[in-house]
């Protein structure tokens, strides 16, 4: 009798589907925690998203540069005659505006901008490694950095032309350019 039970115990186990789970692939994504940088990121670029005018941005973290990086591909026609720096200014005084920055100085005084506070705890503040959090914004807003890469092409080569690039700090009133 206890032959029967385990023959169909066995036959019963070998019909039923593998159970699956995560690969070592999703498990690396699975065990790895978000860091108040990368909360802070993707909150800000939703934050921006939701506005007409900066739907096209992206935020991330430059590890290379030490720098936040809000960024503006434009892939613009070889025909379109824009002054891109003019563009480049007028983009960099929108977002400084909606970081709270006007005339290179934070608005109202406060001590950090508007972008700043997205990497910020949200209800409260902690001092970590005797640094409070105020004084740790304060300090993000000099790596944050406001960056527009123009492109070129045309109907005959899709493969785009990086024409220039402009670059300022979200803290500030100028830029740099720089040509390809």
């Amino acid at each position: 009798m206890n032959r029967i039970y385990i023959a169909a115990w066995l036959l019963v186990g070998m019909t039923m589907p593998a159970m699956a789970g995560p690969d070592a692939t999703a498990n690396r994504f699975l065990s790895d925690t978000p860091s108040m940088m990368d909360f802070g990121a993707v909150r800000l670029e939703s934050h921006l998203r939701a506005k007409e005018e900066f739907r096209d941005v992206s935020v991330r973290y430059d590890w290379d540069r030490n720098r936040v990086v809000v960024l503006r591909f434009l892939l613009l026609r070889n025909d379109d005659e824009r002054n891109l720096e003019d563009d480049c200014r007028d983009w960099m005084q929108s977002l400084r505006a909606a970081a709270m920055v006007f005339d290179g100085r934070v608005f109202g005084g406060r001590e950090y901008s508007n972008f700043a506070e997205f990497f910020g705890h949200v209800g409260f503040r902690r001092t970590i490694a005797g640094q409070p959090e105020d004084d740790a914004l304060v300090s993000l807003d000099k790596i944050i950095v406001l960056e527009t890469q123009y492109g070129r092409y045309d109907d005959s080569n899709w493969n785009a032309d990086m024409e220039m690039t402009c670059t300022g700090e979200v803290v500030g009133t100028g830029f740099s350019v720089s040509r390809e």
